[in-house]
C-alpha cells in the first residue's frame, strides 16, 4: 500500500498515485497543499476501510450513490433471480433472513455506501441480539 504525491511537468501542479492490493490509481489534484491533504485522507481511508476507500480517489462517491440501488432494491431483485436455481426452502430462508434482519437495519442504504466496517457492525449487533443458544448468526 502506498500513497504518493508527485509533481507534474507543469510546476505547481500535483497528482496522487495510490497503490493498494495490486491496483494502481492516479488522481490529478492541483496545488501541493491540496494534493498532500487529499493523499492523507486517502491513506487514512485505506487503512480504515481497505478496498472500499477507492471511491475517495474519484471524489466523495455521492455522484455514484444517486445511481446505486438500495440494499432492499438489490435484495428483492436478487431473490427473484435466484428463485429457480435454489430449493424452495433455501429461498425461503434467504427471504426470511433478509426481511427479518438485514432489510430493517441496512435496507435503506445505497449499495455504494456499504463497506466492511458497516457490515461488521451489523453482524456484531445481530450477535448481541441473539436470545437463545443456537439462534441468530453464529461466529465461525
Amino acid at each position: 500500500m502506498g500513497v504518493k504525491v508527485k509533481e507534474l511537468v507543469k510546476p505547481g501542479e500535483y497528482y496522487i498515485v495510490v497503490r493498494f492490493g495490486g491496483r494502481k490509481k492516479v488522481k490529478f489534484v492541483g496545488p501541493k497543499d491540496e494534493a498532500e491533504s487529499k493523499a492523507a485522507e486517502i491513506e487514512t481511508a485505506l487503512k480504515l476501510y481497505g478496498a472500499d476507500a477507492w471511491r475517495l480517489i474519484n471524489g466523495n462517491g455521492r455522484e455514484e450513490s444517486k445511481a446505486a440501488p438500495t440494499l432492499k432494491e438489490y435484495a428483492e431483485r436478487w431473490l427473484r433471480q435466484i428463485k429457480d436455481g435454489v430449493k424452495p426452502s433455501t429461498h425461503e430462508c434467504y427471504r426470511s433472513n433478509l426481511e427479518n434482519y438485514i432489510i430493517p437495519e441496512l435496507g435503506s442504504r445505497k449499495l455504494d455506501e456499504l463497506n466492511k466496517a458497516t457490515v461488521k457492525d451489523f453482524i456484531g449487533k445481530i450477535r448481541r441480539l441473539k436470545t437463545r443458544p443456537g439462534s441468530g448468526i453464529q461466529p465461525r
